[in-house]
């Protein structure tokens, strides 16, 4: 039991960040996205300058609809990761549709197909992308 040992585990334990990094992807597997989200941000205030955590946590941030906080988080991540990695962009792209930043989305979703064309074929029959599918410019990147 992962929370038993985090209970359990000294607070300064090298190994208690892989135990809230299990729990907190369980948490997401079983649809429990606001557990997922306190185990991410117990995790961003052990390693702050680890990118991945806060894109992690940006992810559970989309699924609860709050997406202002996960662009927040996604922006961080990409600062501390400047080249950036194509999922964070195109979480970022998600977050921005889901929010009508229509501009920013198509933009996000542009840079992470030039990181991964795979994410063209994605982005088709993403739901939180209903918000600009219609626009000009999602249309020429993506097709109708």
């Amino acid at each position: 039991d992962l929370s038993r040992a985090i209970e359990l585990a000294p607070k300064d334990s090298l190994f208690i960040s892989g135990d809230y990094l299990l729990r907190a992807i369980i948490y997401e597997e079983i649809g429990k996205f606001d557990l997922a989200v306190l185990d991410w941000t117990t995790l961003i205030k052990r390693e702050p300058e680890k990118s991945s955590n806060y894109a992690f946590r940006a992810s559970g941030y989309v699924k609860l609809g709050k997406h202002d906080l996960a662009i927040r988080d996604y922006n961080k991540a990409i600062t501390l990761n400047p080249k950036g990695e194509s999922w964070i962009y195109y979480g970022r792209a998600m977050a921005n549709a889901a929010g009508k930043h229509t501009d920013k989305a198509i933009a996000d979703l542009k840079k992470a197909i030039q990181l991964d064309a795979g994410y063209k074929n994605k982005a088709r029959t993403e739901s939180r992308f209903n918000a600009i599918r219609k626009h000009p410019d999602y249309i020429r990147l993506i097709g109708s």
